[in-house]
């Protein structure tokens, strides 16, 4: 089964309402304040009937050890963030938080919800950007419940759809004192690598030609060990690259990107780095990882139409290397774009049988991107950049997860910052910051072409 693909990203289009949840509950996007490329996402639970928050908690608790990109856990040592995905043990952080308001407690939601936060931050000592929220108002007594998220859920609709639904039918479950089942769930992760990589053997000729068709042959890959990729996911091995532009106004720097025929930050910075990439890797190719939470599926017996954060498929964005700048724009908006509004994914993915991984796995890269009005608001805390991660390429013994390259862009006063975030097994450190350079000179290197900016 085939299901349609809403997404919230960067790329999202110009609507400020997406009703993509059941009538029980709809998901709403503040105002844009004219930057086209973001949105502030506020999940509103529009419900009249009183919430049992007792038996949401239970609930709730369900939903943790069911959906594995919930359990998504944290270690934070020495300023070095690690994410796994492993069943809840106490020595981690949870992924998920659950927190209820009442008015009669003394505070407004807005110092509850920043008290709040707060207290994530002191029990990890975790960084500002890394915190999603999910707010549920109950129109009769008004109690709010609060979810803190450290992952991608909010950042997909159809994922967000999915999680809600299962939250509800499990809640109504436990009310009715029914045992909690979810029929349509579907396959576990570890039986959809092993059928993924039996069927796609069978039909290597019909697969082969199909990824073959990309244009992998430009595509430098960067060596590592596959066979320590599991050691790579500790502490003392994931390290950053950043770099930082200082300007005088950060509202001046977004006039750039506003009015007809102006180009959106994010693509701009995607060429930059695009561009910084292939003088640094010797290729004019770049590689973007696009998530994909639907895709056609091998075989009937596989019901994947309500997984949520398995499933992500590499797309290739070519780089010409003599087109003129403004060419060149267009050429990577329109892959761009193509890439991003298709409802569904073919493929394999990256679950890549042994054979072939040495032609087809490319180096892997992620944007993120926060807003420069999140910095003035008090709930900036609330944005998250999404993490990226790469799958074992055989089936894995546990769904542990390895780091390949994130990235991501923000403004923090007068400062626009690149970040990079990556392996030291992975990558070499004195290379990445290099290349984390390089992409601001490039991008500084385009606003001076087209907007004569710095």
């Amino acid at each position: 089964m085939v299901m349609k693909q809403e997404r919230i990203s960067d790329f999202l289009s110009n609507q400020t309402i997406i009703p993509i949840l059941p009538n029980r509950y709809s998901y709403f996007l503040s105002k844009k304040r004219n930057y086209s490329h973001w949105f502030m996402l506020t999940p509103i639970l529009l419900s009249k009937q009183v919430i049992d928050v007792n038996v949401l908690k239970h609930a709730f608790s369900y939903l943790l050890q069911y959906h594995d990109s919930l359990r998504i856990n944290v270690h934070f040592l020495n300023n070095e963030l690690i994410q796994t995905i492993e069943p809840f043990k106490k020595s981690f952080y949870s992924t998920c938080n659950l927190y209820l308001y009442k008015k009669d407690c003394g505070l407004s939601f807005k110092n509850y919800v920043e008290d709040k936060i707060q207290l994530e931050k002191q029990n990890i000592s975790f960084p500002d950007k890394l915190l999603k929220f999910l707010v549920f108002h109950n129109v009769d007594n008004e109690i709010t419940v609060l979810a803190f998220l450290f992952h991608h859920i909010l950042a997909d609709g159809y994922s967000f759809k999915i999680l809600m639904e299962d939250l509800f039918d499990i809640y109504e479950q436990i009310l009715q004192n029914k045992a909690v089942a979810l029929s349509n769930k579907r396959t576990s992760y570890k039986k959809f690598c092993e059928h993924s990589i039996n069927f796609f053997k069978k039909n290597l000729k019909e697969e082969s030609a199909y990824w073959k068709k990309m244009p992998w042959s430009t595509t430098h890959r960067l060596s590592f060990d596959y066979q320590n990729d599991i050691s790579s996911n500790i502490e003392g091995n994931t390290v950053s690259s950043i770099s930082s532009i200082n300007l005088d106004s950060i509202d001046n720097f977004m006039d750039n990107f506003k009015g007809e025929g102006s180009y959106g930050l994010v693509k701009i910075l995607l060429i930059a780095i695009a561009k910084a990439y292939k003088c640094h890797f010797n290729s004019n190719t770049m590689l973007i990882n696009y998530v994909y939470n639907g895709r056609f599926c091998s075989d009937e017996s596989l019901h994947l139409d309500r997984t949520v954060g398995w499933f992500s498929e590499g797309a290739p964005i070519f780089i010409p290397t003599k087109d003129s700048l403004k060419s060149l724009i267009n050429t990577v908006e329109a892959q761009i774009d193509k890439l991003y509004y298709n409802n569904s994914s073919y493929g394999y993915l990256k679950y890549i049988f042994q054979e072939l991984k040495d032609d087809f796995f490319p180096p892997e890269i992620s944007i993120n991107y926060t807003p420069p009005w999140l910095g003035e608001s008090k709930y900036k805390n609330f944005m998250v950049p999404t993490s990226e991660f790469n799958s074992h390429l055989s089936p894995p013994a546990n769904t542990q997860r390895v780091y390949l390259l994130n990235a991501k862009a923000y403004f923090s006063e007068k400062t626009f910052i690149l970040s990079w975030n990556y392996s030291r097994t992975l990558f070499d450190k004195s290379k990445m910051d290099k290349f984390s350079s390089n992409c601001l000179v490039e991008l500084k290197n385009i606003m001076n072409e087209l907007y004569k900016s710095f």
